[in-house]
């Protein structure tokens, strides 16, 4: 009488096993993709803001500018991308503007804990990412 071998059983085993693990970790593999895909189309938004910040500072008071300082600088402002910035599907957007710079806080709407923040002054600008967001 012939027996057979168990191998063929525990490879089984051994593959339902591998396909379960992997197929648990393509959700998360999805959601981070989604997540850097989100960050992306905010920091463009962003990117916008800080160009037109920018602008604003530098353009005279007469021409309806901020002549050196950026009171008076809101969002939206001159730029069409920003029109729709502020009802945008991915985040909130709350600008904090003084004379001497422009900080914006994104937080993604969908993943409350994931937040871009930009500053904006006369010596440049520097960015902060938190959450799935950070670099």
């Amino acid at each position: 009488m012939k027996t057979r071998s168990p191998v063929p059983a525990r490879n089984l085993v051994l593959v339902l096993l591998f396909t379960f693990l992997v197929s648990s970790l393509i959700p998360s593999c999805r959601a981070r993709k989604e997540a850097i895909a989100e960050g992306t189309i905010i920091r463009v938004y962003l990117a916008d803001v800080v160009s037109a910040a920018e602008r604003y500072r530098r353009r005279p008071s007469e021409n309806g500018g901020g002549g050196g300082t950026y009171i008076g600088f809101t969002i939206p402002c001159d730029s069409s991308v920003l029109v729709h910035m502020l009802a945008n599907t991915y985040a909130t957007f709350t600008p904090e503007v003084s004379a001497q710079r422009v900080k914006v806080t994104a937080v993604s709407k969908e993943r409350g804990a994931n937040k871009v923040i930009v500053e904006v002054d006369s010596s440049g600008n520097s960015w902060g990412f938190l959450g799935e967001f950070e670099q």
